[in-house]
């Protein structure tokens, strides 16, 4: 009769090692090599601005997944926003294009839209350092209402 206690108690730690340990794969970083925003100031990003990122530790000739991503204001006024990302002076993508979608619950000015981001895209880096660069490739001049610009790289 010992044993039919000991295994319901077995079963039952068992099951708590089981979710301790789904719990624990949730919080594992999923591959992120590198994750930075830039902040713009006065949320004005200037058409001859340059971002620049440096991502180091990289494994050259790696392919990495790269998304680029932006936080506005509600405030904004495009329904989009174009830009290019450079490695050095090499153009990687044709357009990258983030589409703006207003949130009704948050049209006051003051509120940040919730991030978003641009469709990832495949990056093979050349070498363990770089230097990304997103610039606006957009016909005005100003885009206000831009809170911060970052790229994500991951495997």
């Amino acid at each position: 009769m010992s044993k039919k206690p000991l295994r319901t108690t077995s079963l039952k730690n068992s099951l708590r090692i089981a979710g301790a340990a789904l719990l624990l794969s949730g919080c594992i970083n999923s591959g992120t090599v590198f994750h930075v925003n830039r902040s713009l100031p006065q949320y004005t990003w200037q058409k001859q601005d340059t971002l620049c990122f440096y991502p180091n530790q990289l494994e050259s000739g790696h392919t990495y997944r790269v998304t680029v991503e932006g936080r506005f204001l509600a405030s904004f006024p495009y329904k989009q926003v174009q830009m290019r990302c450079l490695d050095g002076n090499r153009v990687l993508t044709p357009i990258i294009i983030i589409y703006i979608e207003q949130d009704e619950k948050q049209s006051n000015g003051g509120v940040f839209l919730r991030t978003l981001s641009a469709k990832p895209f495949a990056w093979t880096a050349d070498s363990t350092t770089a230097t990304l660069k997103l610039v606006p490739f957009m016909q005005c001049e100003l885009l206000p209402g831009i809170s911060d610009v970052g790229i994500h790289i991951a495997y």
